[in-house]
């Protein structure tokens, strides 16, 4: 009996902490709620902002309410760009929950958002609630490993709260994990990212992330294999992981909605948080925490590896294998060139029709253009620049289709041509190329390099096989690696985002330039692919006999109709919808030393039915136009610069000043530019964070800082120089009682205010001259 009794007691104490922690469920619900207060209550978060710093205390406020045994805010008060140093007012809030281990998991999220017009719902409102819940969760469960939960400012300004906490936080090498929570409200899969220039995050974090997923029946976890070859090359999308991976701590992200979520504008709102999709992330994140709790963490340290899902596997393939695929293809393409060469066929060389690659490139060129055609059209009855922004796939579609007619064309252009009947001129072409491209790549990347050297190791093996069948299956399987690097797994959310450039090209000239230039990328691209198809038509009888007859009348009706078909059908299809809207912003400048103003309104996408009312005044516009100067004159002195400034005397002037930069409204950002007229500045020292280029000393403030800026600073001047001051503010707000509204597109506004004057030195005093420079 006494056995008995002391093995029940075993049990219940083995299985104590595991009861507890499912006691405790993850609350959608409140995790909305959390969302709804950051995204309306508090509003757009920009870094540095006071909606920024209240949402920070806010949550600092629930880790405390939770149990934390520590919760405060790093603040940070500035930033160091690539070309400037930023003076703000951001930070970090942290809510510590001590476990048994000083060892720590670290939860983090980003609380900003990217303008002062989004309110940045999902992103990233649904990752900081999220947090949130997961710290109330664990405040009430018994902890192994310390819990440190995360909410960082200037995310989306470049990780400047996430790299603060790495560079400062004097116990960063006690955290083992990092798991930041980036936007988690949008229906799909979820997203990983998990690697940066440095390295990947450990193998056997990765792989208990994806089978603890899969145990879960949730919407599955994926990678972007393709979109991170480019990425992990240009950095051009991360998170607040980033800067943990370079110190080498495991760290990854999940993400959700990066292609269906309306993201960095005004339409990421709170009616696109779905709660299913809070649940699913939510739970997903806590059972991981709850499975490194109770076992080890992983290895402190970064592996190599590239990142494949096939069939369901993953495969994790080391460096070294790519190098392998890149000589292996190397060699291959050399020993297909060199067997190529050995299958010329013998022609009198002033028999021999010259330029085939050329004249293969001028018809491939009809191709893109047809491929455009389609959008074309349904922009001329449209009346849009943009028709494909809702439904970016089914516009992909078409543009397949339409280059299936330009093909078509094509073929009847070229067949009047004399065309080189020698296989071997064209494969040996495609072999230089394609080997060319991968060498290029190689020194930029190994895993970029593996695309082309995939299609260069296909060819290979279809000039060197002898199956008919076999060269016909490697021939056209050529293209698919460097197409599906080129159609990644975030097209989608990349194509959209690009749009927000389309309102500063404004000119047809512009316009021109920027689709040859995309068609000439395009063009180069391709070029291998479209020496290696006509290879195969040549060595295949049998496909060349097919394309003669879709080259033929009855083929061409046929095209016809299909292009008819389907571009009606996507001309049907709405181009904008509650998620997926225009831009339309309102820029007006003044000069308040000349009184010269101005207000243009610029947008990404034409005028439709955009009104500005200004008192009794009405403009209004519509049609095939996304930028009008509008004649109002106002007067918007808001800001002032007032203080002192004094010069000492000697071998080079000894300037100091102290000034006081004041406005009556809010700015949003605001720029202090000094500059000598002859010469440069030396020996800068101030309080106040500035950049200094010899001849150019710059202060700079971000998002909404205080009213009321004091600027001291000293330097040395050659005798002589006179000092040019600018000072530069950003407003986001019309420049007086005027609104602008639009049926279609998200209006913004922004006012910017310059003053410069300039300070002459004579006998140690320094005056502003009656007229400035």
């Amino acid at each position: 009996m006494q056995c008995k009794t002391r093995a029940f007691f075993s049990l219940v104490i083995f299985f104590l902490p595991l009861s507890a922690c499912c006691q405790q469920t993850f609350n959608a619900d409140s995790v909305y709620q959390h969302i709804r207060t950051l995204s309306e209550t508090i509003g757009p978060r920009p870094m540095g902002s006071y909606a920024e710093r209240s949402a920070l205390d806010w949550v600092v406020k629930k880790f405390r309410a939770y149990g934390a045994d520590s919760a405060y805010v790093m603040r940070f008060t500035e930033v160091f760009g690539k070309r400037n140093h930023i003076n703000t007012n951001s930070g970090v809030a942290v809510g510590l929950f001590r476990g048994k281990s000083d060892t720590c998991l670290a939860v983090g999220s980003h609380i900003d958002s990217n303008s002062p017009e989004s309110a940045g719902a999902n992103d990233n409102a649904s990752g900081t609630a999220t947090v949130i819940e997961l710290a109330r969760l664990w405040g009430a469960r018994p902890r192994h490993y310390t819990l440190l939960f995360l909410s960082f400012g200037g995310e989306e300004m470049g990780f400047y709260g996430s790299q603060y906490f790495v560079d400062t936080y004097k116990k960063i090498r006690d955290i083992g994990l990092m798991i930041s929570a980036d936007m988690t409200g949008a229906p799909g899969e979820i997203i990983t990212i998990m690697e940066n220039k440095q390295g990947q995050a450990p193998r056997r974090l990765m792989e208990d992330a994806f089978r603890l997923n899969r145990s879960m029946g949730i919407n599955p976890l994926r990678y972007p294999t393709h979109f991170g070859a480019i990425n992990t090359l240009l950095e051009a999308a991360g998170s607040d992981h980033d800067p943990f991976l370079k110190v080498h701590i495991p760290a990854l992200v999940f993400s959700t909605g990066l292609n269906t979520s309306p993201i960095h504008s005004a339409q990421d709102q709170l009616r696109t948080i779905d709660k299913s999709q809070l649940d699913q992330c939510g739970r997903f994140i806590d059972t991981l925490l709850i499975h490194y709790q109770s076992g080890t963490l992983p290895a402190r340290k970064l592996d190599h590896y590239i990142l494949w899902e096939l069939f369901g596997r993953l495969l994790f393939i080391p460096p070294w294998l790519g190098w392998a695929t890149i000589l292996i293809a190397l060699a291959a393409g050399l020993s297909a060139f060199l067997h190529n060469r050995r299958q010329r066929i013998r022609m009198d060389p002033a028999q021999r029709p010259r330029f085939a690659p050329l004249k293969l490139a001028l018809l491939f060129s009809v191709v893109l253009a047809a491929a455009q055609t389609g959008e074309a059209l349904i922009q001329a009855v449209k009346g849009l620049r943009y028709p494909w922004l809702v439904h970016v796939t089914a516009y992909l579609w078409l543009m397949i289709f339409w280059a299936i007619g330009g093909l078509w064309l094509a073929l009847r252009i070229g067949r009047r041509w004399r065309w080189n009947p020698d296989p071997s001129v064209y494969a040996g072409a495609a072999l230089i190329l394609l080997a060319l491209s991968t060498a290029g790549a190689a020194f930029l990347s190994v895993r970029l390099a593996t695309y082309p050297a995939a299609s260069l190791l296909l060819f290979s093996l279809a000039v060197l096989c002898r199956p008919a069948w076999l060269k016909a299956l490697f021939g056209l399987l050529t293209p698919l690696p460097m197409l599906r690097l080129a159609l990644a797994e975030l097209t989608e959310m990349i194509a959209r985002l690009l749009t927000a450039n389309g309102s500063w090209i404004d000119r047809f000239f512009e316009s021109v330039l920027y689709t040859l230039g995309l068609s000439l990328v395009a063009l180069g691209f391709l070029l291998p692919f479209i020496l290696s198809f006509a290879w195969v038509v040549l060595k295949l009888t049998s496909l060349k006999k097919m394309l003669q007859q879709f080259r033929s009348r009855t083929g061409g009706v046929l095209v016809a109709l299909l292009l008819l078909v389907t571009t009606w059908h996507t001309c049907r299809l709405p181009s904008h919808d509650a998620d997926w809207r225009p831009s339309v912003r309102l820029n007006a400048t003044n000069d308040l030393r000349t009184h010269k103003n101005s207000v243009i309104l610029n947008g990404n996408e034409y005028f439709e039915d955009i009104r500005i009312r200004a008192g009794s005044q009405t403009w209004r516009f519509d049609g095939r136009t996304h930028k009008e100067t509008v004649t109002m004159p106002f007067t918007a002195d808001w800001m002032t610069i007032t203080g002192e400034q004094t010069a000492r005397s000697g071998k080079m002037d000894t300037v100091q000043i102290d000034w006081l930069l004041h406005s009556a409204k809010p700015w949003h950002t605001v720029k202090l530019l000094i500059r000598p007229d002859t010469l440069t500045l030396e020996d800068v020292e101030s309080p106040v964070k500035f950049v200094h280029h010899k001849n150019k000393l710059t202060f700079e403030w971000g998002a909404q800082p205080p009213e009321s800026l004091w600027v001291q600073a000293s330097w040395l001047l050659h005798p002589g120089a006179r000092l040019i001051r600018s000072l530069t503010a950003v407003y986001a707000m019309p420049p007086t009682a005027l609104t602008v509204t639009s049926t279609v597109a998200a209006v913004s506004y922004r006012t910017t205010l310059t003053q410069t004057d300039t300070l002459e030195i004579k006998d140690g005093r320094i005056r502003t001259p009656s007229h400035s420079d």
